[in-house]
């Protein structure tokens, strides 16, 4: 438990530095910190195994929570109950592999308030507010997003790029999206939307540009959708 402000760098920086390398840290916790006004991420993860859980991050220049795998491929992290506002870049990044982020909050978020960016990565009952960018955004294959909330993006509620092939949101809700509720670039196929409800989007509550017939949606709602449903 710990309180860190007004940092030049990472507020915490889970990676030791050996001279010039960097080292992956591996099986260590980070519990209840308060981070704040720091030039660059709240807490930066690169390694495997690590569990963050229960912290505060607000005013970061860069990311909230950054899962990074400029070190290696990070793998098997999780980050718990943690919430981020008023970022300058996104709420939580996740690169590598295998990670998840469960039961966090983005809120205020210079870009986005969950972006997820290496394969086989999951999102569990999370919820983003008022993103500048998209509530949550796809760019890795395999990825999962389950029970999450999104509200008041300026641009997507929940952008599935077209990298993001084979992903699976299920229990999820976007509302109130500048543009579109739920967005599926060309190209991202395989995904399955289940009880994905989408309303009072500005443009289109669900736009699946590879038409119908690629993507499944099972029980989902939406008023405007360029899919059947």
């Amino acid at each position: 438990k710990c309180r860190i402000a007004n940092c030049g760098v990472n507020g915490i920086s889970l990676s030791a530095a050996q001279g010039e390398l960097e080292v992956p840290t591996e099986d260590s916790t980070v519990s209840k910190c308060r981070i704040s006004m720091c030039d660059d991420d709240g807490i930066e993860i690169g390694g495997h195994r690590n569990t963050v859980e229960k912290c505060r991050i607000k005013q970061c220049e860069d990311d909230g929570v950054d899962i990074d795998d400029s070190v290696v491929m990070s793998s098997g992290n999780r980050v718990v109950g943690c919430r981020v506002k008023v970022l300058g870049d996104e709420g939580f990044e996740i690169e590598g592999t295998g990670n998840s982020v469960e039961n966090c909050m983005a809120a205020l978020c210079g870009s986005d308030g969950f972006d997820i960016e290496g394969p086989s990565n999951h999102l569990v009952k999370c919820k983003a507010v008022r993103a500048h960018d998209a509530g949550i955004e796809v760019e890795g294959p395999d990825c999962s997003i389950t029970g999450c909330k999104v509200v008041k993006s300026s641009h997507v509620g929940i952008w599935v790029y077209a990298v993001g092939i084979g992903t699976h949101v299920t229990d999820s809700k976007a509302v109130k999206s500048v543009e579109a509720g739920v967005y599926v670039e060309e190209g991202a196929t395989g995904c399955v939307f289940e009880n994905v409800k989408a309303a009072k989007s500005g443009v289109m509550d669900i736009q699946d540009d590879n038409g119908p017939g690629v993507n499944t949606y099972t029980d989902c709602k939406a008023k405007q959708s360029n899919v059947p449903l």
